[in-house]
This record gives structure tokens, sequence and C-alpha cells, in this order.
């Protein structure tokens, strides 16, 4: 019995990026500009919350957490920053601003709205105060008490040499690497980037305009607030290509605010986005399309749940498949409390769904072999009454006997594909094989701080993909409400009265390489090693009863032809006459027989065993040579901190995030196009 699985919550992920030497005169102007898209995140958010009274809602937002009549489920805006001096701290300044008059108002946009600040620092909290380019501290420890959670990775941000001394190489890759963790990981936390520079400026490592770059090429959305000069009849637009980058685009047709309620109504309520384009649209009800009766059923079934008893086609599967199974002793997954239960509920109905479908065309074929050895066996039995010079009565119970049993194996086959067919048995399978595996790679990539998974590149194309958009919808909205700490190690908090509900989280490379390497990569490597056996053995097995089939009807249909041939020259001898007398056993054979193998190699067909045996093969080298990639990286560390840390420049977590991104991506892209290449109903028999 499944029970009700919990909405995940409406949550909108907000990053910072901006100059950091912002002059004093800008502050108050950017302070407004801030204040100004808050205004416009929020009403949107509040408009989609299913907890709150809205005119109109697109209906994949009743899929959120909408709490009850006495205490209503609210939206959060999660706003995230490197907290370095200039935009980043004007922006928590200005959403703490923003959050204290909403509440004083008690209306309009942002009350019914809850905020949480994250601050994601390149390296301990206190490093970053003293060693940074900081300056005004007492501003950065007033913010650092306000922010819910602080993530503190692994670069070292060393002091600056002083103004006499040469500059440092090791100093000044080690302070480059820290600021570019930095900007990778802002990156994976939020939807959307708000982001304050002056595009004809010059910029650094991790600067601004290298953030924007990187964000617009993950397929983030980046909110520009302009601080050049020249841009002050545009202060925001919003930048989704590569080519808006450059400035060269002229006015927008599009007022920023409606632009910017497009594209946060794209991001939590459109599930056609991740397939169709994320901006393909320019209408306000972009992200309102009606989901159909098949995309609502799967989501009823998905949250809702229902009782899921064993059935005859699951357990006919089992037994049949265990014949040609290898038992393995695979490792265990790293499981990940946030995303634990949406990924055992995938699971356990991708199993149930799985069960279904190729118990089900198993039973088919089988009984499609059965109803035509029950039609021969009629003729048979009509042929032997005839030869015995029968009444014309006898025999007729027997006979329909037979054809009673006939119609209702006719009748099983017919209402086993209708039902498997039209409740999407197989599509189902599929879908929720394809949320599990997604949902897995965020067992290994959040402990790299890291709470995005990019979509998978195959397979756009396909009417699959185009279904397996609410499935891409559930997968982000429950990314999304994970806590930014989720899957890093939580550190004690810092002994200060103000940041007594604040949670601190330190990455752990060393930890996230050898969870993928133990973990992840091991168990993905004997499943599929365990999958291409079994496949490979299965079809072969069916392969050698089909041959074996095949050479029983060449020699029966050959004993006939000479049987029929000593009859045509005369011969009446007693194996003859013996031959002849058995002559309908060998007609019925040689019609059976032939259908015996028309099941099998269907059985073949639709289960596809032999591809998923190859792909498996495939897919066991290729996780190998990630294994081995991961083994050189967990080298390369060592070596880098052997000599007491003097060589190791620190900010692991980019190599660490991009061999834990590739993995993520290889295997998101194998279930995407399985998902594809699989997806059949079930075929008359």
């Amino acid at each position: 019995m499944l029970g009700p699985l919990e909405k995940p919550r409406l949550v909108l992920r907000v990053g910072v990026a901006g100059a950091i030497r912002l002059p004093e005169s800008q502050h108050g102007q950017l302070h407004e500009m801030f204040t100004d898209v808050y205004r416009v995140l929020t009403t949107r958010l509040e408009a989609l919350s299913p907890g709150l009274d809205s005119a109109s809602r697109p209906d994949i937002c009743s899929y959120y957490a909408a709490g009850d009549d006495d205490a209503p489920s609210r939206p959060l805006m999660r706003l995230v920053s490197g907290l370095a001096d200039g935009a980043d701290q004007v922006a928590f300044e200005s959403l703490l601003a923003f959050e204290r008059d909403a509440r004083v108002r008690r209306s309009g946009a942002g009350a019914r709205t809850d905020f949480e600040l994250v601050a994601i620092l390149p390296c301990d909290a206190a490093a970053f105060r003293d060693n940074s380019e900081v300056k005004n501290k007492t501003a950065f420890d007033t913010l650092l008490a306000r922010c819910a959670y602080t993530i503190e990775l692994d670069g070292h941000c060393v002091p600056h040499p002083a103004h006499h001394t040469a500059p440092d190489r090791r100093i000044t890759e080690r302070r480059n690497r820290a600021f570019r963790v930095q900007a990778t990981a802002l990156l994976r936390h939020c939807d959307l980037l708000i982001a304050n520079a002056d595009l004809e400026a010059g910029a650094g490592i991790g600067g601004t305009r290298e953030t924007m770059a990187a964000a617009v090429a993950l397929g983030i959305p980046v909110i520009f607030l302009s601080a050049a000069p020249g841009d002050r009849e545009r202060p925001v637009s919003v930048i989704t290509r590569p080519v808006d980058l450059e400035r060269t685009g002229g006015p927008p047709s599009t007022p920023w605010e409606r632009r910017v309620g497009q594209v946060v109504t794209r991001i939590l309520a459109d599930p056609r986005t991740s397939r169709a384009g994320p901006y393909s649209r320019d209408d306000d009800g972009g992200g309102a399309a009606r989901l159909d009766l098949v995309e609502a059923e799967l989501l009823d079934e998905f949250f809702g749940g229902a009782e899921r008893r064993a059935r005859v086609r699951p357990r006919l599967w089992s037994a049949f498949v265990r014949r040609f199974h290898r038992l393995t002793a695979s490792g265990a997954d790293a499981v990940v409390e946030p995303f634990a239960a949406y990924r055992a509920r995938a699971a356990q109905l991708s199993a149930h769904y799985t069960g279904l479908y190729r118990g089900a065309f198993l039973v088919n074929y089988t009984l499609a072999a059965l109803a035509v050895a029950l039609a021969v066996a009629t003729l048979v039995y009509v042929l032997l009454l005839a030869r015995h010079r029968a009444p014309a009565d006898q025999g007729g119970e027997v006979l329909l006997s037979i054809a009673i049993v006939e119609l209702i194996v006719l009748i099983v086959i017919f209402l086993n594909t209708h039902r498997g067919n039209s409740h999407h048995w197989n599509s189902k399978a599929v879908d929720y094989r394809y949320l599990a595996e997604r949902l897995r790679a965020m067992y290994y990539l959040s402990p790299m701080a890291s709470l995005r998974l990019a979509p998978p590149r195959v397979a756009r194309y396909a009417a699959t993909a185009l279904r397996q958009s609410v499935i891409d919808w559930v997968l982000q909205a429950v990314i999304r409400q994970a806590s930014p700490d989720t899957g890093m190690s939580v550190v004690a908090t810092p002994a200060s009265p103000a940041r007594s509900a604040a949670r601190v989280a330190r990455s752990d490379v060393d930890r996230a390489l050898e969870q993928v390497h133990d973990n992840w990569l091991a168990t993905q490597i004997e499943y599929h090693r365990a999958t291409s056996h079994t496949q490979l053995r299965m079809h072969r097995w069916i392969e050698r009863w089909v041959w074996r089939l095949n050479l029983s009807v060449i020699i029966i249909v050959s004993l006939d032809l000479v049987l029929i041939l000593a009859r045509l020259l005369g011969l009446h001898s007693e194996w003859v006459e013996a031959g002849h007398s058995y002559g309908p056993v060998l007609v019925f054979f040689a019609a059976v027989l032939p259908a015996v193998v028309a099941s099998l190699n269907s059985i073949r067909f639709q289960s596809e065993c032999l591809r998923i045996a190859e792909r498996s093969a495939v897919m066991v080298e290729m996780l190998e040579g990630c294994r081995s990639e991961c083994e050189v990286l967990q080298a390369r560390i060592r070596a880098a901190r052997a000599d007491t840390g003097a060589d190791d420049p620190g900010g692991w977590t980019l190599e660490v995030l991009d061999l834990g991104e590739a993995c993520a991506q290889m295997l998101s892209d194998e279930v995407a196009e399985w998902s594809v290449l699989y997806s059949r109903d079930l075929l008359e028999a």
C-alpha cells in the first residue's frame, strides 16, 4: 500500500552576482532596482501558489503543497549570493527591507511570501571575511547572521601579498580557483540570476560577466540590472541568450516586468519548458497550458498513492526472468533524505508497471500459441471423426468445449491488451524509471554543493520526451524545495546569539568522490553487468529454442512429405500405414510449433533483450571509464595535499563537480534514450 506523498513546496531560488566596487552614490538607485524586481517576483510567486487565492493559475500548480485552511502553504523565495561588498550586500539589505515593509503592510507583493537568505562562500566564513576584499566587515557580519544557511566551500582564500611584494603565482591561483568555485556553486543553487554590472567594463576571474555567461549557458535566465552610464533608460532587462550579453539588440518590445513574470511562470509552472525550449513563447499564458488526462493521472498517482498488490502478470514475468538472472552483490546508494521518499515512490511504481507490462506481453504471446493450438486441435479432431466415419452428432460436446476455451483465450488476450494500453502500463514504467534514475543522481551531486541537474541531451524530438515533461517538472520541483545544505556536512552553528537558527554546511570533496566511486559508479556497473548477463541469457535461450522448434517443424513436414510420396507410389508397408494413422498428429505439430516459434520471437522482440544486453554492456565500459577518471582525480588530490598542503591549490570542487555532472549527464542521456527506444504499447497477439 502506497500512502500519499507530500507535495513539494513552491520555491524560487534567486542568485545574485554584481559589482564589488560600487560607488556610494549608486547604492540608493540599486536598492530601488532590487526592490522593484522583488516586487515583480513575489507578485508572480503568490499568483502561482495553490495555497493563496488567485484568479487564474496553471493546472500544474495544484501539485505544489497547498497546506490547509488553517495554515495555507506560502511560497518561498530564497536569495543566494556570495555576500561580497557591493551588489551582493545591497541585494540582501534590499530584501530584508522589502520583507519588513511587506510584513508591516500585510497586503500587496511579498506580504504572503516567505524569504530566506543563503550565503555561499569560497572558504570558511572567518577566512573569507579576513582575507578577501570585504571592506565593510560590520555589514558582512550583520548579513551573515541573518542568513538561514551558509555554504562553505573548499577554496583557499589566502591574504593578498603586501603592496611592495611581487605577486605570488600560487597565491593568485588559489584565490582565482576559490572565486571560480564560489561562482560555480552559486549557479547550482539558483533558478534565475539577478546580475548588476557594467558590461562595457573589464571583469576579473569569477566576475559578474563570466558568471552571467555561465548562467546563460546553463539555461538560467538573467535579470540584468545595468550599471553602465549609457543605460539609464533601460536599467532592467532579461537575458536568455548569449547574444544578449553583447548588448547588440534594440529596446525590448515587452516591458521588463512582464518578461520577468513570464520567466518565473516558465520556471515554476510550465512543464513543457524543459523539452520545448525555455523561452520559445512570449505570451503571458506561456506556462498556463492545461495538463491532459494522462499527465494528470500520472501526477495524481505519484502523489496520491494507491494499493499495489502483487498480481499474476508481475509474478509470471519474475518467474520467467529468474531462470536467467544472475545474483550480484552490488553496493548500496548513498541515500540523501530530501530526495529519498520521492525516489522510492518512483522506483516502486516503475517496478510495478514494468512487471505488469512485461507480464502482459508474456501472457499474450503464450495464450496466442495456445489459441492456435486449440484451433488446430479442432481441425484435427474433425478430421479424426471423418476418418472413423463417426455419426454426425458425435464429438459435439468436445468441439463445443474447445471452442469455449478458445473464445475465453481470445477474450483474455483482447482485454489484457486493451487494459495495458488504456492504462499506459509501459509508458508509466518508463516515466517512473526516468524519474527514479534522475533523482538518484541528486544523491551524489548534492554533496558537491550542487542542486541543479541538467536535462538529457537526447530524444528531445520524441513524443515520449514531451510526455515526460511533467516528470521533469516533478524532478525540478523536488530539487528546488531541498535545503541548500542538502547532502553536505553540517558543521556546528557559530556561537553567536544572532545566528542561533542558522545552519552552516561545508563541502567535503573527498567524501563526495568516495561516494561516487564506491556507491554510484560501483552500483551502476554491477546493475548493468547483471542486466547484460540476464538479457543475453534470455536472448540465447529463446534463440536456442526457436532453432530447435524450427528444426522440429522441418523434420515433421519432411516426414509428412515422405508419407505422402509413399502413398502416391503405392507403398503399403507397415510403417507407411502406421505413419498415415498418425498424420493428424503431425499436422497438429506442424501448425502449432510455428505459432510457438512466433510467440517466442515476439517475446524476444517485445522485451528487447538483445538490445538491452548490448546497451548495458556498453554502459559498463563507459562507467568503468568514469570510475578510472574518479581514481585519477582522487590520486591527484592526495598528491597535491601530500606536502603538508603546500602544493594544494584548493577549490577541488570544480574538478569533482565536473566529474559528477559528466556522470549524471551520461546516465541521464542513457535513461532518456532508453525511454524512447523502449516506449511501445502492447501488440495484439
